[in-house]
């Protein structure tokens, strides 16, 4: 597993309409998103803009979203601490897959992704 944390400073309900905005992706995530369907619900899918697909395998509002393929799991976890939100996204892969790296470049892309989203949340309160 990789992970990547950060604090955004905003608040959770925030953070979260926007993460479960599938408009937003784009602005945060490696690729965009086309649809969610049924919605945000544990057994969803999302459909990325690449083609592909992922499971949403665990869902719990304002708190969890686990999403990914059956050889990739992706959690993005939150908690409020008042005005700010901490967020952490860890990545892990499965049925035998590895990151040939030790995970240095999906560590990489976590950090970018989190900036990414720090940057679109702060910067909304301008």
């Amino acid at each position: 597993m990789v992970q990547a944390e950060s604090t955004i400073k905003c608040e959770i309900e925030h953070v979260w309409d926007f993460i479960t905005s599938k408009d937003n992706w784009q602005k945060f995530w490696p690729s965009g998103l086309k649809d969610v369907l049924p919605k945000w619900v544990k057994g969803g899918t999302l459909f990325w803009d690449t083609g592909e697909k992922s499971s949403i395998f665990d869902f719990v509002e304002y708190k969890h979203i686990g999403f990914g393929s059956d050889f990739m799991r992706h959690d993005l976890k939150l908690e409020s601490d008042f005005n700010f939100t901490f967020i952490s996204i860890a990545t892990s892969p499965l049925m035998g897959a590895t990151f040939n790296d030790g995970g240095v470049l999906v560590r990489k892309k976590l950090n970018e992704t989190l900036f990414n989203l720090k940057h679109e949340l702060e910067g909304d309160q301008k």
